[in-house]
């Protein structure tokens, strides 16, 4: 994780736009086919480490907006109405996301409770 924070932290001192760093962030932790990819491995790996470089980026600002867009989106997914027998990779991408930021205490255990 380390190594990844270095080289996220080394594309944003040369001049990575928020925009772009939120459209890669969003990608790796949303997208479906991502998301299956990692579920898929052996043994299946999480989101976690991707919540943990995002967590140690050196822009506060960016990831505190990041995680309150992920964060409404996340929460405004989950209230969809679906039918009981629908496809749950639909919204799995966005558990495996909430579940990390509340594993990483960026989202506090007792709010995750509530949700």
């Amino acid at each position: 994780v380390d190594s990844a924070v270095e080289k996220v932290n080394s594309a944003v001192a040369s001049g990575v736009t928020d925009r772009d760093l939120s459209e890669a962030f969003q990608f790796a932790l949303l997208d479906k086919a991502e998301m299956m990819h990692r579920v898929n491995l052996d043994p299946p790996g999480t989101c976690l480490a991707i919540v943990e470089v995002l967590k140690k980026l050196k822009r506060e600002q960016f990831f505190a907006s990041f995680k309150e867009s992920i964060l409404r989106d996340t929460l405004r997914d989950f209230r969809s109405s679906r039918a009981v027998d629908c496809d749950a990779t639909e919204f799995y991408a966005y558990a495996e996301a909430f579940a990390a930021f509340t594993s990483l205490e960026v989202v506090p255990v007792p709010a995750s409770i509530k949700t």
